[in-house]
């Protein structure tokens, strides 16, 4: 993950442009994302309905290598 001046929350960790920031800095980067939502009564992003997009277009990914035909996906 790059960061830069569009991501504020990684300042802390980050004092340039184009840093990485190492897993423990990430977690809990989202981990205050996420209590903040919730102290706020805001949406939580990603939500769950995002994770499960994901794990349909994995699922349809999978399929597909294994017969290697195309796998119909829903729209998300």
């Amino acid at each position: 993950i790059l960061t830069g001046p569009a991501h504020p929350d990684y300042q802390p960790f980050c004092q340039g442009p184009g840093h990485g920031t190492g897993y423990q800095d990430q977690i809990i980067i989202e981990a205050k994302d996420f209590l903040s939502a919730i102290a706020g009564g805001e949406p939580v992003w990603p939500s769950f309905r995002d994770g499960l997009a994901v794990a349909e277009i994995v699922d349809a990914v999978l399929t597909s290598s294994g017969s290697g035909q195309w796998t119909s996906v829903r729209q998300v």
